[in-house]
């Protein structure tokens, strides 16, 4: 047998293991309706994508920021949005 198909057998292993652990959780804890999964993946797709799309950008330049530069703009950002509520 190839190393090729040993990862198919593991992988196939995987995916049914996955499989059956989300079948386990549907019988024990409720089933979702078609919507609530397309909505679900749709936000998780949709957070991918972003995350996907920063990492370009950062890939794009040499500038970094600290946590700190971030958060003192964020909380500045915040405060004056307040202000103007």
């Amino acid at each position: 047998m190839s190393n090729c198909d040993d990862e198919k057998i593991r992988a196939m292993d995987r995916l049914m293991h996955e499989i059956a652990k989300g079948r386990k959780s549907g019988d024990e804890n409720g089933w979702h309706s078609l919507e609530e999964a397309k909505a679900k993946l749709s936000s998780e797709n949709e957070a991918y994508f972003k995350l996907r799309k920063v990492e370009a950008e950062a890939h794009s330049t040499d500038q970094r920021f600290s946590h700190k530069e971030v958060m003192s703009e964020l909380h500045v950002q915040l405060s004056e949005r307040t202000s103007s509520d």
